[in-house]
């Protein structure tokens, strides 16, 4: 589907990140801490990890998640870079010292070995003997749904049960960190939703210190306890969910929370007052974080609705459509606002005509405002 890329005209602001850091985070204590990197990125900035959370590491293509990954396993090095739990800093161990286990999307299992014998070899490799490592393959297989294939070689086998093997053969060793970077982006739609609640019951009650990437914004808002957010190799964002998605500090940090892209435009604030350089005036309440003057304003497709009369708190938006793209039960709008091209994304299904006018409305507690740097 096309509403998944639109864009809008507007570029979002490139912050110097030497001028503009990721925030503090001081939603984790020391204590809950089960895994730091510290270093990492063009300007060497630090990520926190909770022991026994699922830890999500949400970013597009090429934002770092895999060197992230690569380098908590040691795989990779990174000039300047840390990773440490709290019993022991592991920047200098060698891969196979640490407690670190890593899955790919990839199917990555032994084509000539059975099921058994795929979660069994790390444990043999690692010295168990073969009964010891026999019964903990067992046990995993049980844990992950393989109890029944123990005997099947991968070929046999469907994605999702592949991926299964995989995860199985990476928890058997009981590692202190577990990273799955995107494992589940070569499923199809249904597989990835029901192996998502297979993870989350798999994980519970766990101390593993667990990191999930994923470039899905709904996967990320799904699975995570908490949220750490990658923009072009450095950490922007990081804390519980639902506070970055209804509080974000960036103009990036939103949009990366957003699918379809966020819906931005250009203003001027005075006082309570807002004006769009392409539209209407409208109030938002004080606590709307910027100074007087030029700004950003940015909407969720989800929060606009198709409105003839904007509500008592909020604000109507007159535009252009230029098409539309249903899903069966939703429909993708795109438009013209001014210069700027948006999208509403709305429940059930509506024929708007291409090159017709239509009215939005927002209310004003879902409007976002950003200095002109795109940073609070």
């Amino acid at each position: 589907m096309l509403c998944g890329l639109a864009r809008g005209r507007i570029a979002l602001p490139n912050v110097n990140p030497e001028s503009a850091p990721a925030p503090p985070d001081a939603s984790i204590s020391d204590a809950a801490v089960g895994l730091r990197v510290l270093g990492f990125g063009p300007i060497g900035e630090a990520m926190a990890f909770e022991r026994g959370a699922f830890n999500v590491v949400l970013g597009r293509n090429g934002a770092g998640k895999t060197a992230l990954c690569r380098l908590v396993a040691g795989l990779d090095a990174a000039e300047g870079a840390r990773v440490l739990t709290p019993e022991r800093e592991l920047t200098e161990l060698d891969a196979r010292a640490r407690k670190v286990a890593l899955v790919f999307g990839e199917f990555v299992n032994y084509p000539g070995l059975s099921v058994l014998e795929n979660i069994a070899l790390p444990l043999r490799a690692a010295g168990a003997m073969p009964a010891e490592a026999d019964v903990r393959a067992r046990e995993m297989a049980g844990r992950t749904g393989l109890g029944d294939l123990l005997d099947r070689l991968p070929e046999q086998l469907s994605g999702g049960q592949q991926q299964r093997v995989a995860l199985a053969r990476a928890i058997a060793r009981d590692p202190d960190v577990l990273l799955l970077d995107e494992p589940l982006a070569n499923l199809d739609y249904k597989l990835r939703e029901s192996m998502e609640d297979e993870l989350r019951a798999l994980f519970a009650g766990s101390s593993t210190t667990l990191v999930y990437t994923t470039s899905d914004p709904r996967e990320a808002l799904q699975l995570a306890d908490r949220l750490v957010m990658l923009d072009a190799g450095r950490p922007i964002a990081q804390g519980a969910p639902l506070a970055l998605l209804e509080r974000p500090d960036s103009v990036a940090a939103a949009d990366l929370l957003c699918d379809p892209a966020l819906n931005v435009a250009r203003a001027r604030r005075a006082g309570d007052a807002f004006e769009f350089e392409h539209g209407p005036t409208f109030t938002l309440p004080a606590q709307a974080v910027v100074p007087d003057g030029p700004c950003l304003i940015g909407i969720r497709p989800d929060h606009l609705r198709l409105s003839a009369q904007a509500e008592a708190d909020g604000i109507a938006i007159d535009a252009e459509v230029l098409f539309t793209e249903t899903t069966g039960s939703d429909t993708y709008v795109h438009l013209r606002v001014g210069p700027e091209d948006w999208v509403a994304h709305l429940d059930g299904l509506h024929g708007l005509a291409a090159g017709s006018a239509a009215r939005f409305t927002a209310a004003a507690s879902d409007v976002v405002c950003f200095p002109v740097e795109g940073r609070r």
